[in-house]
Order: structure tokens, then C-alpha cells, then sequence
């Protein structure tokens, strides 16, 4: 029996397969983005991202042109795309000030990751550095967030401080290896160094 070439189905087929074979040929052009100063004082970053809906897990980081000029010209239904707040500065932890609890930073990226994963799956890998681009030196804590006594949660440490690495939070805003700093112990008991290693910084 002959192959029809030109029947409805063999045509669907062919348009289809095309698609596909744009689709897995598609580039997108990923970015790093880098904060400035007025992003610090800010607190937050937006950062976008898109995904392939065929492979939630394949996700790139993109910037803003890229997300709203060139996400358009992609195949319609092929890809998915979310932004989101990041937050880069502040107290990392929650903590109570004039009687309520006020979130950290840790808290804040996670609710956004959490809403943004329900459009793009993939943006659940954040988690693995709720910290990302967030500074290590001259932070201030307004207090509820650091003690200097690591088994009396009061008082709370208020002024500046530095995450050094392997360390975590120390007294004063910048780290010099000659200069004695005092330890900061995490007022919900959360281990200081994890907080260094979240950052990453060598000094």
C-alpha cells in the first residue's frame, strides 16, 4: 500500500514535527544579574526567568529585554515565564520588633519561590541559595535578629555587622583578621556558619 504524503494526518504530523524541531533548537541568552547600590538601599532585585514546559527543570535566567521582548517571539504554549522579588538586604532572619514579627530575608525568598514555582517548576533550585547576591559587609540589624551570648537569646545585638566566611555573623562592618570580632548567634538558634556558607564569600 502506497504512503499518502498528502493526506490530513501526514500533514499534521509534518507541521508538527517542525515545531518541534524549533522548539529544541531555540537559544535563550542567560544573565546574571548585578546589583548595584540603589539595589541595595532598595532591598530587593526582580529577577526573570523561562522555562521550557516540555522540561520544567531546563530554566534560564534572563534578563528583562529578553523576557518581555523575546519571550514573544518564541512558540506559543513552548515555554513558560515568571519573575519574581529578591530580596538582597536586611535582617536574614525574622525577628520581633515593637511586638510582631517581621520577615527575613530567608522567609521573604522562599514565599517568592514558592509562588513562582506553581508557573515555573525549575525556580525551586533558588533554594538552594537563599542568599544569592546578598552583601557580607557593612549590614546593620535594628535588633531580634543576632545575640552575643549564643545560649541567652537577650538582649539582642543592634548595629553593624559582617557575615565572615566559615564564621557567620561578627560585630563590626567590616572583617580585618587582625582585629578581634566578636561572634553574632542567630536568635532562632539556626547555626551561624550555614549563614557564611549560604553567601559564599572569601575574603
Amino acid at each position: 500500500m502506497a504512503y499518502e504524503w498528502n493526506n490530513k494526518s501526514t500533514n499534521v504530523y509534518k507541521t508538527l514535527n517542525k515545531t518541534i524541531t524549533r522548539i529544541d533548537s531555540t537559544t535563550i541568552e542567560s544573565f546574571v544579574p548585578k546589583p548595584n547600590d540603589i539595589d541595595y538601599e532598595k532591598g530587593y532585585i526582580i529577577r526573570y526567568f523561562i522555562a521550557k514546559t516540555w522540561n520544567p527543570t531546563d530554566i534560564s535566567e534572563v534578563s528583562v529585554d529578553t523576557y518581555n521582548n523575546v519571550f514573544s517571539e518564541l512558540n506559543p504554549g513552548a515555554y513558560n515565564r515568571v519573575e519574581l522579588e529578591w530580596f538582597i538586604s536586611g535582617n536574614i532572619n525574622s525577628y520581633i520588633l515593637s511586638g510582631g514579627k517581621k520577615e527575613g530575608i530567608l522567609t521573604k525568598n522562599k514565599k517568592a519561590i514558592d509562588e513562582a514555582k506553581k508557573t515555573v517548576p525549575g525556580t525551586i533550585s533558588l533554594k538552594n541559595n537563599l542568599l544569592q547576591f546578598y552583601r557580607s559587609e557593612n549590614l546593620y540589624t535594628n535588633g531580634g535578629e543576632y545575640t552575643l551570648n549564643q545560649y541567652v537569646p537577650d538582649p539582642s545585638y543592634i548595629g553593624y555587622y559582617h557575615i565572615a566566611a566559615g564564621i557567620g555573623p561578627m560585630v563590626g562592618a567590616h572583617h580585618d583578621p587582625e582585629v578581634p570580632h566578636a561572634q553574632l548567634y542567630p536568635t532562632d538558634g539556626s547555626n551561624p556558619k550555614a549563614i557564611s556558607d549560604a553567601i559564599g564569600k572569601i575574603y
